[in-house]
């Protein structure tokens, strides 16, 4: 036979078919079709050839086109694109052609007398032992996919179609196996499988709900998200409608195209009103496309819960509005402030404080707001301005701007820059002012009204000084007059003891000398306006004012209880002004111990070191003490808890002693009575 016979052979067995489902069933037919002598034949063409002459003598008989179709066969047989083995009943190979050889890249000798398990993989052995059993039991074809170990160590799928064979002559069996190489087939399942598992966990995991449905509403893929979002499980909602059981208010009908419609692309985004399962309403935002599978028609739904969006965007709406109601309220004018646009929108507000014409268009010029400044006003504001505009801090001016009539309002504005570009520089600031017209009014008023008080208190205070004054000079005067009576006496009786005489002329001079240290003091000060402190005993001060008092006869009813420290370094004070502030604070204990009905009791002085720095004097009384109110308000000028009193002693008195760097201030306590406490500070730091 020709190679051309050969080709045309070949090709009407294998080239006409391109399925493989049609190539394993010619591959079938074309082998059970022949006899088993020719089977054997093919599996084994060295019969002919071997030494017994009695056959050798017979080919020459055998027809000629029969050796041609043998030769035929036999090239074929090595040609198949398929592997080919012959097994026996036990599994051993009885011969393999050429394309099975390749496949497993061992030449076809090594094949003969091996079982096929010594190629199959460990892991399918079992399974390869089973599949031979049945194909022994049941004698029908049947297909395994094991995987074979090639002699390169390289493991490769394998499609194994197997049927058996029996001689009619012997009774013999054999196993024909065709092998079909599928490990590429094997990769592209394996990539398609992790394709779809990737392509799962990715529908799984979405943050949105996915829901693929047919052409008519039927659900055909339900993610976990939307398990979430609806409430219904994938397995209870799957092959069902989706209008029925998701409660949707829109339904699905109308949304989507008849199936009998030219197929064209499909896009569309809606909201969908639906019912959870446990019955609470969600808004969806559904964007749905399609997409095709054979001749079926599916649309894939993405979901998202816009609910809360919605909601949000409702309170943010009632907000805006009722913050336009708070601001129309309010009385404010707005103005929003477009830098790069050179252009100002103002509400209706700010047209109304100014009246002017919401209609005329120079009025969003940003320059007009310029022109309506008041000129005493103006370069204070654009200088604020311009310092918001470069810091980024608030703009809060108080100033006068014009209105239409050309009357002026005082405003109070405050502005903010609220954008910025790239580089910084501001594109947009907002601002606000109000009208405080009458605020500045009531201000001037009470700006005259206090200086109206000032005058008047100054004034009262004048005359509190000039009758404090007068007391004081008046206590020394009187004495030095008392005691130039007494001296004028005794020298007209002719009084033999001199001593008294020349006592009396010496306390007169002593008050005398004592008013004009006092008028000395007070022009010292007026002139400077200062206090003159000097290095004193604080001891022999307090002695001193007791002294006076009981001689006075302001304090003869009481007893005063001294307790002074001994060696107490000397104070730095006024002399004049400690013993006036010690006066006061005696007398005010006298006169509140008088308002209880005491007449008798004690007052307490103490003198002692609190610090190396300052000394502390305390004065208790016994008398009705002060209550909270009074505690607080007792060095208010003008406040007393006396109905006779005008309220300036106390007031005073902590003014003078401030004035020596020292503290004035009561402090309540357990104990009857009221206390207060002064303190002057160590001519010189006291040692520790």
């Amino acid at each position: 036979m020709t190679i051309t016979s050969k080709n045309n052979l070949y090709n009407s067995c294998w080239a006409g078919s391109r399925s493989a489902k049609f190539r394993r069933r010619s591959e079938r037919s074309f082998l059970l079709g022949t006899s088993s002598e020719t089977i054997r034949a093919l599996h084994e063409p060295q019969a002919y050839q071997g030494a017994d002459m009695t056959q050798s003598e017979k080919l020459p008989y055998i027809p000629a086109e029969l050796q041609n179709v043998q030769a035929c066969y036999i090239e074929l047989y090595d040609q198949l694109p398929v592997g080919y083995l012959s097994l026996d009943h036990k599994g051993l190979i009885l011969a393999a052609n050429l394309t099975a050889s390749l496949l497993l890249r061992i030449t076809k000798e090594a094949f003969i007398g091996r079982p096929l398990s010594d190629f199959v993989i460990p892991e399918d052995q079992d399974a390869c032992a089973l599949y031979f059993r049945q194909l022994l039991g049941g004698g029908e074809w049947r297909t395994f996919e094991p995987r074979l170990l090639r002699k390169d160590g390289a493991k490769i799928w394998v499609r194994l179609d197997a049927g058996v064979v029996r001689d009619k002559a012997s009774g013999a069996i054999s196993l024909c196996t065709v092998i079909n190489d599928i490990t590429e087939l094997k990769h592209s399942e394996e990539q398609l499988r992790n394709g779809l598992i990737r392509l799962q966990a990715i529908i799984d995991t979405a943050v949105n709900g996915i829901i693929t449905i047919d052409h008519r509403g039927i659900i055909r893929v339900f993610n976990k998200a939307a398990e979430t979002m609806l409430g219904v499980s994938a397995q209870e909602i799957i092959g069902h409608s989706i209008n029925k059981l998701m409660g949707l208010s829109q339904s699905f009908d109308g949304c989507f195209p008849s199936p009998t419609e030219k197929p064209k692309p499909f896009r569309i985004q809606r909201e969908f009103s639906v019912r959870r399962k446990d019955g609470a309403s969600l808004l969806l935002s559904v964007g749905i496309g399609d997409f095709h599978e054979g001749n079926e028609r599916y649309y894939t739904g993405i979901l998202r819960d816009i609910t809360e969006h919605k909601q949000a965007e409702q309170a943010l709406q009632d907000s805006e509005e009722r913050l336009a109601l708070v601001l129309d309220a309010s009385g404010e004018g707005l103005w929003d402030w477009d830098i790069i646009g050179n252009k100002t929108h103002h509400n209706d507000k700010w047209y109304e404080l100014l009246g002017l014409d919401k209609n005329i268009p120079t009025y969003t010029q940003p320059s007009f707001f310029i022109t309506l400044l008041q000129e005493d006003d103006r370069k204070d504001v654009l200088r604020k301005l311009r310092l918001a505009l470069r810091t980024g801090e608030r703009f809060h001016s108080e100033h006068r701007l014009r209105r239409a009539d050309g009357s002026y309002i005082w405003v109070q504005e405050n502005g903010i820059v609220v954008k910025r570009d790239a580089k910084g520089k501001p594109v947009r600031m907002v601002g606000s002012f109000v009208d405080i017209t009458e605020r500045k009014h009531y201000e001037q008023q009470q700006r005259e009204y206090h200086s109206q008080y000032e005058r008047l208190l100054k004034l009262e205070i004048v005359n509190q000084t000039v009758a404090a004054i007068a007391h004081d000079l008046n206590q020394p005067l009187s004495a030095a007059a008392s005691y130039a009576d007494a001296a004028h006496c005794l020298f007209q009786a002719g009084n033999k003891q001199p001593e008294k005489l020349v006592y009396a002329l010496e306390q007169s001079t002593e008050q005398i000398r004592r008013a004009g240290q006092f008028v000395h003091q007070l022009f010292g000060f007026l002139r400077t306006g200062e206090t003159v402190t000097a290095p004193l005993s604080l001891n022999h001060i307090v002695r001193k004012v007791v002294a006076v008092l009981k001689e006075d006869g302001r304090i003869q009813q009481f007893t005063v209880k001294l307790s002074l420290e001994k060696n107490l370094p000397k104070v730095q004070a006024n002399t004049l002004q400690l013993e006036k502030v010690l006066i006061n604070l005696l007398c005010n204990g006298v006169e509140s111990m008088h308002a209880i009905g005491l007449t008798a009791g004690s007052l307490m002085v103490t003198v002692c070191a609190i610090s190396t720095s300052e000394a502390q004097v305390c004065i208790r009384d016994c008398g009705q003490g002060l209550d909270a109110e009074a505690a607080k308000r007792i060095f208010e000028p003008f406040y007393s808890t006396k109905s006779h009193g005008l309220g300036m002693g106390l007031a005073i008195s902590r003014a003078l002693v401030e004035a020596q760097g020292g503290r004035l201030w009561f402090q309540a306590d357990d104990n009857p009575g009221a206390a207060f406490y002064l303190t002057v500070p160590f001519a010189s730091t006291r040692p520790l």
